[in-house]
């Protein structure tokens, strides 16, 4: 890092200098999470009381930087944790946590690697990540008995069962066939301890039941609380950098990846159509020497269904549509 200073420094200053930032990594080093310094939506997300906690957040917010850190919090003794963090604790020692990301792939080591990064390797079993994390079965065991799994979404439920949690972090958002299973029965272990859950996400793909239990109930469930923070609002980030990602993206696009805001990449292809009739509704009649086609999209959920009439010049005729 190059510092920028308004004098010159003298021999002794720079010394003095040197000496304090050398202290200060040694601190860093000791125990990374004391670089942790929340921004202000982050704040708000660790203080939130809900027992369900969702950070809807645009891309590079920090929010699974957030999720992590809080993890951490929970899992490690009191002592571990930076004074400014400790109002963020809300369990003790041992703390049963689970992490579950989309893939085992990708999102697995992104989640893994922001552990590796905050966790002060003297609170890890063993003393250092090698010893503590069993990569065979994803688990982090801590020198005071705390622990934390990591699954994901791509598992078979069956194997969500078994042990008690205090907590369970959903990291970037669940989707797939097993995504509504695994939540139901991941729920059902925190009833022993009345465990909380957490989700840091950026919400792209519109499943069904994450949009319906999380953000349409962010205003009439009193034990769920949104935050919701745009990429604009990461102070550590360069207004500049986000402006010319975000001319490369669509209003969608902008609207998940800058703004965090649930959006829905179906319906019209053309949007910029204003209305929905181009022609006035053929009649039976009008439809007698033309040759129909009917297209079916069949789906797990819905099923669409087009009617199509083409005449001799092959000019085609959308006269009627199904949503089931």
């Amino acid at each position: 890092m190059k510092l920028k200073f308004t004098r010159e420094l003298s021999a002794e200053e720079q010394a003095q200098l040197e000496k304090d930032l050398a202290e200060l990594q040694g601190v860093y080093e000791a125990n990374p999470l004391e670089r942790y310094q929340p921004h202000p939506k982050q704040v708000e997300f660790h203080t939130a009381p809900e027992r369900v906690r969702a950070f809807y957040a645009g891309s590079r917010t920090g929010k699974s930087t957030c999720g992590c850190a809080d993890d951490l919090i929970q899992a490690l003794d009191l002592e571990f944790v930076p004074e400014r963090l400790r109002p963020y604790k809300k369990w003790d020692p041992p703390f049963k946590g689970r992490v579950i990301t989309p893939d085992l792939g990708r999102t697995m080591e992104v989640i893994l690697e922001k552990f590796r990064e905050l966790a002060p390797a003297a609170a890890l079993r063993g003393g250092s990540w090698s010893k503590a994390f069993d990569q065979t079965k994803r688990i982090l065991d801590f020198d005071n008995g705390s622990r934390i799994d990591f699954m994901s979404f791509e598992q078979e439920p069956d194997k969500f069962g078994g042990v008690a949690l205090h907590r369970a972090h959903f990291d970037e958002e669940p989707r797939g066939p097993k995504s509504w299973a695994i939540y139901r029965d991941t729920r059902s272990r925190l009833i022993d301890y009345r465990g909380d859950q957490i989700f840091t996400m950026t919400p792209l793909s519109g499943t069904d039941w994450v949009f319906d239990k999380i953000w349409s109930a962010r205003d009439t469930d009193p034990q769920l609380r949104v935050i919701q923070a745009k990429m604009t609002e990461n102070p550590y980030l360069d207004p500049k950098e986000i402006e010319e990602a975000a001319a490369l993206l669509t209003k969608e696009e902008y609207r998940a990846i800058i703004e965090g805001e649930p959006v829905s990449f179906e319906g019209m292809v053309y949007d910029e159509f204003s209305e929905v009739h181009l022609v006035e509704m053929p009649t039976q009649k009008d439809l007698k020497d033309m040759t129909v086609y009917v297209g079916i999209d069949p789906g797990l959920k819905t099923t669409a269904v087009v009617f199509a009439a083409f005449d001799a010049d092959n000019d085609a005729l959308i006269f009627a549509e199904l949503y089931l």
